[in-house]
């Protein structure tokens, strides 16, 4: 190995050191060493399975992605310069293919559109069935995430608030990442994350509000329609992680 790779696996220009036990992986992950590469992948299993299922509300296509976002960091160890944190580096591949994985199914579902089926009624119903039975299935403990009984509200309520928001929500108030950690996952100014996490509560709360009964339909909340749209946002969420910037 390299003077400079090893220096960009062990420290961060910006002086954020990575732990010693990640510094050993990644360095002997970088070499070809197996043992390495699969301690690697299996430490951050459960948190990239974590954002994926809360993203997708699906345990399948979260396994997929998460087995998908392994490979692909472990294709692109080099790439990885130190100027974030490790995980934070994991979390941007895991939430960028969530993201692609679910502008992919709008697109197939605008393709297919069923026949006499009714979004208020029988429908519905079926929706919330198949996110219940895929929470029942999900490995809790291992993805490190919130309790089932919450989960089980919020899985059909984060689906409602649209990808931005829902992105937002899963950052900060599931996985509990910080807003500079935050910004460097959706590649936005600080200011911007602060005010649209501030809307996408606001959205969250009122899609629960519905579903318990309690709000009006004619309350005045955002809603994934008054999302941003930001064309900064679609190129960060490519499937290609990118190199951080300084």
């Amino acid at each position: 190995m390299s003077d400079s790779n090893r220096q960009n696996s062990n420290s961060s220009p910006k002086g954020k050191p990575l732990g010693n036990r990640d510094q050993a992986l990644i360095a002997s992950a970088r070499a070809g060493d197996l043992q390495a590469i699969n301690e690697l992948m299996a430490s951050y299993q459960k948190r990239v399975f974590g954002v994926c299922y809360r993203m997708v509300s699906n345990y399948d296509d979260a396994a997929d992605l998460t087995q998908e976002t392994l490979i692909r960091v472990l294709t692109n160890l080099d790439r990885f310069d130190g100027r974030a944190a490790f995980s934070t580096w994991v979390v941007r591949i895991a939430m960028n293919m969530s993201l692609t994985h679910l502008r992919k199914e709008r697109r197939r579902r605008k393709t297919f559109v069923p026949t006499g089926s009714d979004s208020g009624g029988k429908g519905a119903s079926a929706g919330h069935l198949h996110l219940e039975n895929a929470q029942s299935r999900e490995p809790e403990q291992e993805a490190g995430v919130e309790h089932s009984e919450r989960a089980r509200v919020l899985s059909p309520c984060l689906s409602e608030v649209g990808d931005e928001y829902r992105a937002l929500i899963v950052l900060r108030d599931v996985q509990g990442l910080g807003y500079r950690e935050i910004c460097e996952v959706l590649e936005l100014p600080i200011g911007t994350v602060k005010s649209r996490l501030f809307r996408a509560r606001l959205a969250l709360r009122k899609s629960v509000d519905r579903m318990e009964g309690t709000s009006s339909p004619d309350e005045d909340a955002p809603t994934s329609q008054d999302q941003p749209t930001s064309s900064h946002q679609a190129e960060s969420t490519s499937e290609q992680p990118r190199q951080n910037q300084a």
